[in-house]
């Protein structure tokens, strides 16, 4: 039943095709055009042939500081069996920025300060980077043929593999089972369908002594979630060539503007003091029962967890309108660590890759980060999460779509920042919906 339930999990889940050091020996070491041109510095970089005896120092850049630890550890365990196997000690420097991860990124690689090994997300990111010329394809490597055909498919371009997924997500927005099981709703075709539906939702939380929503939006990506969400329901139901016509300079927010209903809800019903609380003090404030919904995904269980781990914490569908069909799952292909071309390190940074999916080490890496399984070894080691069977409960209804369209990377974070200068008051729907339309056009002619 286990691995039945990850295989439909992996073949849904792939529809679509602070900073630290760290090492076996550890020191301490402490944004906005796409990638769009390789850096003239790694032009002609000469791979350095490794042996015996040598020392490799590996430059590493994965924008989820919430895996800090798990990642130090297991990559603790490679460099310790690589000097075991080969006698070269490797040490590496792990940065972890969160927010502008992907600005700074994109300044590493344009400097001669660049990265060895580097995580990207497979829909959004991978795409450009690989015209650009800065991932290492990694044909003929062992850990390719270790991933199931779905998670190949979702970090293959052009029929070249690029690198290793690590996650993949079925999300809309985190709820707290025990105080929706005091109104009444405990399955999936019980959860609120429509705005109207919701708002009842709240109004019954709220006479239940609980605050329906936890808001936290000292970091943007907390108000992109429900924008996204909202626009995705709106343009996969009645304004389906939104997309397309925005990215040939021909559409606008002004179509779209339904999705501040969503916000506003979300405002009207959620906790004080938005502004202030960071992603840590969501979780928090989540997890202690200090607000019912949270609009985010799963990749924050392990924050979650660690401050409640018996939190019973399900995964729903958001309503974005009145149109129950707009109700849906966002179904998506993320993380996925690369080798940087211009790399000196590689023969090193693809060892490490393949030991992403060591047989008998990677799926306890994977469950302790609450990935979900992309290999058959993995499949067989590994637990599912509840809110796994959640989302697809959702997807079984009908209610998912593949997260294949997305706000361009040249421009996304500036046009966060506008949303947060709306909920803040200092902006209109108005002179959002003209500032974000002109970042927007900006970025089409930037690439």
């Amino acid at each position: 039943m286990k691995k039945k339930l990850i295989s439909m999990l992996l073949a849904v889940s792939m529809v679509v095709g602070a900073a630290f050091t760290g090492g076996c020996s550890t020191t301490n070491q402490g944004d906005k055009n796409a990638a769009s041109k390789k850096s003239d510095d790694s032009e002609g970089v000469k791979e350095t042939a490794v042996k015996s005896g040598d020392e490799v120092h590996l430059k590493m850049f994965i924008g989820i500081p919430r895996f800090k630890d798990q990642f130090e550890g297991y990559f603790d365990k490679f460099c310790e069996k690589y000097e075991k196997e080969n006698g070269v000690k490797v040490t590496y420097e792990l940065e972890m920025p969160g927010q502008n991860a992907a600005t700074v990124l994109k300044t590493r690689l344009a400097s001669k300060d660049s990265v060895d090994i580097m995580a990207v997300h497979a829909i959004t990111e991978l795409p450009a980077y690989v015209q650009a010329g800065y991932i290492e394809p990694m044909d003929g490597q062992p850990f390719v043929d270790k991933m199931v055909d779905s998670a190949k498919d979702a970090v293959t371009i052009d029929g070249h593999p690029q690198g290793v997924l690590l996650e993949s997500l079925m999300w809309g927005y985190l709820y707290n089972k025990d105080m929706f099981a005091e109104i009444g709703i405990k399955t999936a075709d019980q959860m609120p369908m429509t705005m109207a539906e919701m708002e009842e939702v709240c109004k019954k939380l709220e006479d239940k002594g609980n605050k329906p929503f936890v808001q936290a939006y000292k970091e943007i990506a907390f108000l992109f979630w429900p924008s996204f969400l909202g626009i995705q329901g709106i343009t996969r139901t009645d304004n389906k060539d939104w997309y397309e016509r925005m990215n040939k300079g021909e559409g606008s927010f002004s179509e779209v503007t339904d999705f501040f209903n969503v916000l506003d809800m979300i405002e009207k019903y959620g906790t004080d003091k938005a502004l202030d609380k960071s992603s840590g003090d969501a979780c928090a404030d989540f997890a202690l029962g200090k607000g019912a919904m949270l609009v985010t995904g799963p990749w924050y269980a392990d924050s979650i967890m660690e401050v409640n781990k018996d939190i019973n914490m399900g995964v729903a569908a958001l309503p974005v309108n009145d149109n129950p069909d707009a109700t849906m799952i966002n179904v998506s292909a993320s993380t996925t660590l690369c080798v940087n071309s211009g790399s000196q390190n590689k023969e090193v940074a693809t060892a490490l890759l393949n030991y992403m999916l060591d047989d008998q080490e990677s799926g306890e890496f994977y469950e302790s980060c609450m990935f979900n399984p992309v290999t058959d070894a993995q499949q067989k080691s590994m637990n599912v999460f509840p809110w796994v069977q959640d989302a697809l409960d959702w997807v079984d209804m009908g209610h998912f779509y593949p997260d294949d369209q997305n706000w361009p990377n040249s421009c996304s974070e500036d046009i966060q920042k506008v949303l947060q200068a709306y909920y803040s008051g200092a902006e209109t729907k108005e002179s959002f919906v003209e500032k974000a339309d002109k970042l927007w056009k900006d970025s089409l002619s930037a690439n």
